[in-house]
């Protein structure tokens, strides 16, 4: 999603800079601190997408500083956008509900940003569990969708009503967001249906489907090298496989989201496989091997920096 606000940032931009240079062409180049901000909000989504969190809330925090200092609305919004996205992957949701609502009360109904923000709004009412908050957003975003932003749209609405129990209707829209996305060539929102397909198909106890889907996803998450999703697909593979008995996949599939998960420095999550790699040998009779994913589990806490 944080390249399409970045598109969506630059429209609205390149609609006021249209407008204003309609009876004087060519538009005038951006102002140096419009330019500025912009540069910083294209470091902060290289900086999230590489996983690292910390530098891409400093240069979104930045971007909207220095977007505020010349009260360029757009740039505002999509900063407070960004920010309420990292606030909800950490956990604080009260930080990411002011910063959403904050970026809500400066967009119009037709706002390109709008879609962006109930998007957004949507996912934190997730993360709180108010599946009734989660669907008028999840709603008012499909409404607003961009035609690029249709399937991802369709995909988010799948989850909130899976979420609150609708099943059948949640089955239709991921089957529906599963479809556009893959004719649209958008890899990641395709794994994203493709996963949630395989969850309400595990819901069901239809394993066979599951584990298809669950393939599907990880076939779009290599194709578009996206390190954490492939980790967490190779999880639902491995857990699948624990259900169907097949204690030799589950073992192969925990291994492979533990490496994924080190190599890409996600320590913890790799630790967390490692622990349940080691209970999957145990089950097994192989307490050597158990033995030897829960030292490695040690080592790797171990090199984990101390917050200070």
């Amino acid at each position: 999603m944080n390249n399409a606000l970045q598109t969506a940032l630059v429209l609205t931009l390149a609609a006021a800079l249209f407008t204003a240079g309609c009876s004087n062409p060519p538009p005038k180049p951006l102002p140096a601190a419009i330019e500025q901000a912009l540069i910083f909000n294209r470091d902060g989504i290289a900086f999230d997408q590489r996983g690292d969190s910390a530098r891409a809330r400093k240069a979104f925090t930045e971007s909207l500083r220095q977007s505020a200092a010349v009260e360029y609305t757009p740039g505002v919004v999509a900063a407070q956008i960004s920010l309420a996205r990292l606030d909800r992957r950490s956990g604080d949701l009260a930080a990411a509900t002011v910063r959403i609502e904050q970026a809500r009360a400066k967009v119009s109904a037709d706002d390109p940003l709008r879609f962006d923000v109930a998007f957004e709004t949507a996912l934190i009412a997730l993360a709180k569990k108010d599946v009734t908050a989660a669907r008028g957003a999840a709603e008012e975003a499909v409404a607003t969708a961009p035609a690029a932003q249709r399937g991802s749209a369709s995909a988010l609405l799948a989850r909130v009503l899976a979420a609150g129990g609708e099943l059948y209707a949640a089955r239709q829209q991921a089957e529906a967001a599963l479809a556009r996305n893959r004719t649209e060539d958008r890899l990641a929102e395709a794994a994203n249906a493709a996963r949630l397909l395989g969850d309400l198909a595990t819901t069901r106890n239809d394993l066979n489907t599951a584990d298809a889907y669950y393939r599907q996803a990880l076939d779009f998450d290599h194709q578009a090298g996206l390190s954490q999703r492939i980790a967490d697909d190779l999880r639902r593979l491995s857990s699948l496989s624990q259900q169907r008995d097949d204690l030799a996949s589950a073992i192969d599939y925990r291994q492979r989201a533990s490496d994924v998960s080190r190599n890409n420095r996600d320590l913890r999550d790799a630790a967390a496989d490692l622990a349940l790699l080691a209970e999957l040998y145990r089950s097994t009779g192989e307490t050597g091997r158990a033995d030897a994913c829960e030292l490695q589990r040690q080592l790797i806490l171990s090199s984990i920096p101390i917050a200070p």
